[in-house]
């Protein structure tokens, strides 16, 4: 049988130190703190992230269509125009199809401002991969849609001379239509000159960074640079038109494929991106 002291010795060493308890307190304390701050910074994160993708997701719904309104405002409305322009008597055809050259010329103009739209749109994404380019490259746009612009009113203004030119005198004829020559002349160097210029230069800086942003599939841009290598050869090369179509015909589709993939997909979701995304 135990004696008494031992078994108040037991006793006694059953008793908890309070200091440890209140060390373990203090620890556990701690660790719950370490959590809580854990746990916070994952919802901060996560926060940021839904915050980023869907901002991502609307520029590129924004930017597909507006890729799609200007492909297609482009190629309706150049051939509404170029159909009229290019009959031998113009200026009479421009005076008599007014309504047919009015919608051609919205279209254009239609065009020039979605060109505006992407830049504007792009920009916020472009400019995390270097503020530079990404300013050129709305200014470059900028350049290309004034020249959109500017050949889309020429039209107008041969309605103006078509209607000057009824019932006028040989000398007046004669002069409408030297003046009439040298707008059809402008637009073309504007269309095929200097539209080109900007948009292969902007194109450049584009699909180059879309390529190393990786927020598109690598495939895409690299078709894109070399569309472009295809327009540049049409305006430095002389090709027949048939020529020329085959060589413009990838930018087109290339276009039309960004286009979509953007309004329906949107941009990936790389770990490269998101990494940039979130230090900006």
């Amino acid at each position: 049988m135990p004696s008494l002291g031992s078994s108040a010795l037991v006793f006694y060493l059953s008793i908890p130190d309070p200091r440890l308890d209140r060390e373990a307190w203090h620890s556990e304390i701690a660790r719950s703190t370490l959590v809580s701050k854990l746990i916070r910074v994952l919802a901060a994160e996560r926060a940021t992230w839904r915050h980023i993708m869907t901002a991502n997701r609307r520029t590129a719904t924004i930017v597909g269509a507006l890729f799609l309104i200007a492909m297609a405002a482009s190629l309706v409305g150049g051939a509404m125009v170029e159909g009229i322009l290019a009959a031998p008597d113009y200026l009479a055809q421009a005076t008599g199809n007014t309504t047919t050259l009015a919608l051609g010329i919205i279209l254009e103009l239609v065009n020039a401002l979605a060109v505006i739209g992407i830049a504007v749109a792009f920009f916020p994404l472009f400019r995390k991969n270097g503020e530079g380019a990404a300013l050129g490259y709305v200014g470059l746009r900028i350049l290309e849609a004034v020249a959109l612009a500017a050949a889309a009113f020429i039209p107008a203004t041969l309605v103006s001379l078509g209607r000057q030119s009824a019932g006028a005198e040989p000398a007046a004829m004669a002069s409408i239509a030297v003046l009439g020559k040298q707008l059809l002349a402008t637009r073309a160097d504007l269309l095929g000159i200097m539209v080109p210029l900007f948009f292969c230069l902007g194109a450049i800086l584009l699909y180059t960074w879309l390529l190393r942003s990786q927020l598109l599939p690598r495939f895409i841009p690299i078709w894109g640079l070399l569309g472009v290598v295809g327009i540049a050869a049409v305006n430095l090369l002389a090709v027949g038109t048939a020529v020329a179509m085959i060589l413009a015909l990838p930018i087109i589709l290339n276009e039309v494929f960004l286009g979509g993939w953007l309004l329906f997909r949107g941009f990936s979701a790389t770990p490269a991106v998101s990494r940039r995304s979130v230090a900006a």
